[in-house]
């Protein structure tokens, strides 16, 4: 859970946001616009979110991340991702509390 927390909020945070958080600003110009992944990921098996994070989706901005990702990690994301339609704001807050505590801080998005 919290290394696909960590790795959602250094990579996919800043194009699809998560409860409570909006994409950054430079996000909201790509086209077709990133999906906001509690809203569209009910339906999704396991499976086929691994299969986007790890090959990308051709003709988008949605990146192939198996170039530099392992399977394992890749997994994580998809654990994480899988939690976003029933989690609060407040949990994702908090997640991303204890993990500045923890001395995981995203990078700077410039926003």
């Amino acid at each position: 859970m919290r290394r696909g927390f960590a790795q959602f909020r250094e990579s996919c945070v800043y194009c699809h946001g998560a409860p409570g958080v909006d994409s950054v600003d430079w996000a909201q110009g790509i086209t077709p616009e990133p999906p906001f992944l509690p809203d569209t990921l009910r339906g999704r098996s396991p499976a086929d979110l691994f299969w986007i994070v790890r090959n990308g989706i051709k003709m988008t901005a949605m990146p192939s991340f198996g170039r530099h990702l392992d399977d394992q990690v890749i997994w994580g994301i998809v654990g994480f991702i899988r939690q976003l339609p029933d989690m609060s704001a407040e949990t994702y807050a908090r997640l991303a509390r204890e993990a500045e505590e923890r001395g995981q801080a995203p990078a700077t998005t410039g926003n």
